[in-house]
């Protein structure tokens, strides 16, 4: 994932913010299907957030990060056993 999200500042400092946000979404199908409600999908959503922003999108932003928060509360910590 480490490449992957050079990748993706790279291009955001480039000023290729939509194909940032085209790459940040395919990764989050991606992330959907095999992680779930994960941190790093958590991130993913954050992460579109913020290039909306730049982007001046920002009532996509606030979605975004509504659906951050949502999956961050559906996260289950894992259980100290017994």
């Amino acid at each position: 994932m480490f490449y992957f999200s050079s990748h993706l500042q790279v291009l955001a400092v480039q000023g290729e913010l939509n194909e940032a946000l085209s790459a940040l979404r395919s990764a989050l199908v991606i992330q959907d299907k095999v992680l779930g409600n994960h941190q790093e999908t958590v991130r993913t959503h954050k992460e579109i957030a913020h290039v909306l922003k730049r982007l001046g999108r920002h009532k996509e932003a606030k979605h975004e990060e509504f659906l951050a928060d949502e999956r961050s509360l559906s996260i289950e910590e894992p259980q100290p056993e017994n």
